[in-house]
């Protein structure tokens, strides 16, 4: 296994073809399944140091757009965990419970003002 500086877009990875590289440090398979467990269980990336070293770094903040679609997936998730109450209505008559009603108007205004955003 190797590891090192990819062709093309100067990136840092894992490779088995040498050709892949521009410059490169041969590692144990057992050294790369253990920096990839570490990276994994405490959120961190593998990326290299100066001298082009395998080593563990933060991962880069969320982007503001990321931030958007994020709080999309979490409100759309809403509305279709509470989609019940309206198909309930629909079926029965069945009222829906007044602070979900609210929400639920809430949650599709936030929705509208970040899709207006992202445009």
């Amino acid at each position: 296994m190797f590891f090192g500086k990819l062709k093309g877009d100067g990136h840092y990875g894992f490779g088995v073809f040498e050709d892949r590289f521009e410059s490169y440090k041969e590692i144990d398979d057992d050294e790369h399944m253990a920096m990839i467990d570490e990276a994994n269980s405490k959120g961190k990336l593998i990326d290299a140091d100066e001298e082009g070293n395998p080593i563990l770094v933060d991962p880069p903040p969320p982007t503001e757009e990321e931030i958007s679609e994020q709080k999309l997936y979490e409100l759309e998730s809403y509305l279709k965990e509470t989609d019940w109450y309206a198909i309930r209505f629909a079926d029965t008559g069945k009222e829906i419970p007044t602070e979900v009603k609210f929400k639920r108007q809430q949650v599709r205004e936030e929705i509208s003002k970040i899709r207006e955003s992202l445009k």
